[in-house]
């Protein structure tokens, strides 16, 4: 059950950042700073699969 709602944080979290950037898009955002967000996000997108799949695997 535990493993539930952790997921689920991942996954508000991982909401949380797409919308943020997009926001910043909408914003017309220095791209330098949207670089490191989009970066970012894509990191946290790696992190979140790998944390969701790590289960499945053992």
């Amino acid at each position: 059950m535990k493993m539930t709602y952790c997921s689920l944080d991942w996954m508000k979290i991982s909401e949380a950042l797409d919308r943020t950037y997009e926001c910043l898009v909408q914003q017309n955002a220095d791209s330098e700073h949207l670089k490191q967000i989009e970066a970012a996000k894509n990191m946290w997108k790696q992190a979140f699969t790998y944390r969701i799949s790590s289960p499945l695997k053992a």
